[in-house]
């Protein structure tokens, strides 16, 4: 046989078993390539509703709140491996409890009180809330929820009285921040007796005086017929702390203001307190004897009363309280409230009041230091208290 013959019966088969073998190679890659990739993962997919509420609890005496996940349409998916991302200043993360599927119609629950706390806390605007399923790092809801509250509320002038200028009940918180109202010699600070009273105006027209300062004690009425009776409700001291009084919740037309009145004793008495003025120190007196001179109340129900001037934020405290060396100023009193241009810095739900106790008919462009007495009145709206679950809401409430 010839070596054409051989070669000739031999090139078929190894072209045969070449091809064999390329085809084997091509079928290998290709079901290592679909093997590989394997059956994709379908991520599930869920429509949900976020929804927010509160539950005042009697015994405690504080409200909580609460936020509900609601699955409304699409995939089952296990509530154990659903975890709740709370986006604030700090991102905290909520993991649902219970075990079973969270289908159509199921509701996951988580108490939120302190994080409402903290969002309120720090004044944001929103809040994004992020519902994942653990899983299979499925996102099922994503949003930011807006945080809404009563805030401070804001005060309004009428005539010498305050009242907010919401629709909802108010409480009012009345301060006095000073009083200046004496006179000095031989090193002693002789001080008057000073009566305060809160004046309330009710919406039905009727008009409610209370004596909270100093005895405590809202509802007694002032006696100004012997020396113990005056000096039982006396509010003066060269620095004052600790005098105020909140009112009770009022209907939102209600008003509130402060009538005051000084009386100039016949004698006084050493407190054994000592006091320094520009330099120079003083002995604190009080009035021990009877009444040498009872001067004029200041009817803060008179829109027309000039003894004295209510203040917001923004006004410049007039050419006033230009006090005498050893008298408070309205800056000692009113301090941070008031910058060194003579401007007020109030919240929008501050009012001060300050009063002319020595010069009656005086008029803040001629006469008077008012610096005799300076009271704040601060009005907060009432966060209504939600005895039962409330209405069911699509923002965080910054509120009782």
């Amino acid at each position: 046989m010839n070596r054409d013959g051989i070669f000739r019966g031999v090139s078929p088969l190894v072209g045969t078993a070449l091809l064999f073998l390329i085809m084997i190679m091509i079928v290998g890659v290709l079901v290592g390539f679909f093997v590989d990739l394997g059956p994709s993962e379908t991520k599930p997919k869920v429509a949900s509703e976020v929804i927010f509420y509160s539950e005042y609890n009697n015994s405690t005496n504080k409200t909580y709140h609460y936020m509900e996940v609601r699955h409304t349409a699409g995939d089952v998916v296990e509530r154990d491996d659903i975890s709740l991302v709370w986006n604030a200043d700090s991102s905290e993360s909520f993991i649902s409890s219970g075990s079973g599927e969270f289908g159509v119609n199921d509701k996951l629950v988580y108490e939120i009180t302190s994080n409402v706390g903290n969002v309120c806390r720090s004044n944001r605007n929103e809040v994004g809330v992020t519902v994942v399923d653990e899983g299979s790092s499925a996102v099922l809801s994503d949003t930011s929820v807006a945080v809404r509250g009563e805030g401070n509320g804001t005060a309004q002038i009428s005539g010498n009285t305050v009242g907010s200028a919401g629709e909802s009940r108010f409480t009012a918180d009345v301060t006095v921040l000073g009083t200046g109202a004496s006179a000095s010699g031989g090193g002693d600070i002789n001080g008057d007796a000073i009566h305060g009273r809160v004046v309330i105006e009710h919406n039905n027209g009727t008009t409610e005086y209370l004596t909270p300062w100093t005895d405590g004690d809202v509802e007694d009425s002032l006696d100004t017929s012997s020396p113990s009776g005056v000096y039982e409700d006396d509010i003066w001291s060269p620095d004052i702390s600790g005098v105020d009084y909140t009112t009770k919740p009022l209907p939102s037309n209600s008003t509130v203001s402060v009538d005051m009145r000084s009386y100039k004793p016949s004698a006084w008495s050493d407190t054994g307190e000592d006091i320094t003025r520009n330099g120079n120190t003083y002995d604190i007196r009080r009035g021990s004897g009877g009444i040498s001179q009872y001067r004029f109340w200041v009817n803060s129900n008179n829109p027309s009363e000039n003894n004295l001037v209510l203040l917001r934020d923004g006004d410049r405290v007039p050419a006033l309280g230009q006090s005498l060396s050893w008298q408070q100023s309205l800056k000692d009193m009113l301090r941070e409230r008031m910058n060194s241009s003579g401007h007020l810095q109030l919240d929008s739900n501050e009012i001060v009041a300050v009063y002319e106790l020595n010069t009656e008919g005086a008029s803040p462009g001629s006469s008077g230091d008012y610096n005799d007495a300076v009271v704040l009145i601060e009005v907060s709206p009432v966060q209504e208290k939600i005895v039962t679950r409330g209405e069911e809401r699509h923002y965080i409430y910054c509120g009782n």
